[in-house]
């Protein structure tokens, strides 16, 4: 039965601040209105706006319980809710170089599913073609486990827009495509297969898969990118849908938002889809209102052969779970989890582990730019990514980098840019007085 209970914003969810969102425009051009859908979708957007609105400042947000692992409530009442329809949405999944043993694997498997099975709908992003295909004796050993840790956990759909889609060509697409479905998975997220149309009771609910960047060219456009072909696009395939929701790889060095990351996300909701979550940084990100709809800025991985510990990682994911009564959003929980496989640390938070994760999560929900700019681990893997540059990495390199790179040199490390400015005023006197002194040598030199 359809319920009349507003949902009600549990954490204190930052509001955009719309004056610093027209300062910051996407570097690849202003955001574009697209309106999609029908009037009552428009309706459906205002109303949602609106309850997100009404939140009271002071409330704090809810730990709740299903079975062994700790939720906490982000808007709506805490708990599941009879009648409702939920869909849960993962981070970064993937082997790459390292399998886990075959018993750990099973364990880990077993205990999401257990999870998985209270949700109507599972979603995943898997960071990366099958690797099978490569050749190498590793990855010929790799689809077979990472099949089985999709299927097995409950995923019902697979999302393959992301920057390492294309690591394996075409052929490679078109491989893990095929593996996918004969597994029973479908993939989300190229241009074959732009929207996956879920119904939740007699409501649809449309969800695309989109991605920010490709670490290799994508002369074919095989995958959805975030930009006006793709969004108009995904405009047509929605076009009568009662919610949309965007799952997009999205991400940056940092642990709060960057503005490149605001402006996309900004892009997408002025496409009118009525609710953002983001993979791509490996590491959870904030939750926050750009709008009056909800974004969820990063989910960290779930499952990876990736090595914590370096200043881009961190052995901490959550799954983002939706909850809709009809075509109406009534909730948004996320589910955090440690995600460490190399050091055999899966599974659910305890209690302390939950209580740092809640101080994480409010920490990082803001979208002040400031913060990304004075974050110290954005300076970190800045550095660490100078160092590993390479000369088709710097061909990728863009303007806001650049920029971006300046003002965290300028907001935390002032005196290397003081120094580097000596450095360049000295080198330019140099310059100067050897050309001063070779012209003055070659004038004496004509007179004589």
């Amino acid at each position: 039965m359809r319920s009349d209970r507003s949902p009600t914003p549990v954490l204190p969810i930052p509001r955009s601040d719309d004056s610093a969102s027209r300062r910051e425009p996407a570097a690849e051009g202003p955001p574009r209105r697209l309106p999609l859908g029908s009037r009552r979708s428009a309706h459906l957007s205002v109303v949602i706006a609106a309850l997100l609105f009404l939140r009271v400042r002071g409330s704090c947000a809810q730990e709740f319980r299903i079975d062994e692992w700790r939720a906490y409530a982000l808007v709506g009442s805490p708990g599941l809710q009879s009648g409702s329809q939920y869909v849960l949405f993962s981070g970064d999944q993937g082997f790459n170089g390292w399998l886990p043993e075959r018993r750990d694997l099973v364990t880990y498997v077993e205990r999401d599913a257990s999870l998985f099975a209270r949700f109507q709908l599972r979603i995943v992003n898997l960071e990366g073609p099958l690797p099978g295909l490569s050749g190498r004796a590793i990855d010929k050993m790799t689809d077979e486990p990472l099949l089985y840790s999709l299927k097995a956990a409950g995923y019902d759909v697979v999302a393959r827009a992301n920057n390492h889609g294309l690591d394996l060509g075409r052929r490679g697409v078109t491989y893990t495509d095929e593996k996918l479905a004969a597994a029973g998975l479908q993939s989300l997220g190229g241009r074959r297969s732009p929207v996956f149309h879920w119904r939740a009771g007699d409501a649809r609910i449309d969800i695309c898969a989109l991605a920010d960047v490709m670490d290799l060219p994508d002369p074919d456009r095989l995958f959805l990118m975030i930009d006006d072909e793709d969004l108009a696009l995904v405009r047509r395939e929605v076009a009568g849908a009662d919610f949309r929701i965007a799952f997009a790889h999205l991400g940056s060095v940092s642990r709060f938002v960057s503005p490149h990351e605001r402006a996309q996300a900004n892009r997408l909701l002025s496409a009118g889809f009525d609710l953002v979550v983001c993979t791509g940084s490996h590491f959870i990100k904030g939750f926050v209102t750009e709008g009056g709809r909800p974004v969820a800025y990063g989910l960290g991985d779930h499952l990876t052969s990736l090595v914590y510990g370096r200043s881009d990682t961190e052995p901490l994911g959550m799954h983002l779970v939706a909850g809709f009564e009809g075509g109406r959003l009534t909730q948004v929980f996320v589910v955090p989890f440690h995600n460490d496989a190399r050091r055999g640390r899966v599974g659910p938070l305890d209690e302390a582990a939950f209580g740092r994760f809640v101080g994480t999560l409010r920490e990082r929900s803001v979208s002040n730019s400031a913060k990304y700019y004075s974050d110290r681990g954005a300076l970190k893997a800045m550095l660490q990514s100078v160092k590993s540059l390479t000369p088709s990495g710097l061909a990728r390199l863009k303007p806001r980098h650049i920029a971006y790179a300046f003002r965290i040199v300028v907001e935390q490390r002032p005196e290397w840019l003081v120094f580097g400015v000596v450095i360049a005023v000295a080198a330019a006197v140099i310059v100067l007085r050897r050309r001063s002194s070779r012209l003055r040598k070659r004038k004496e030199a004509s007179t004589t």
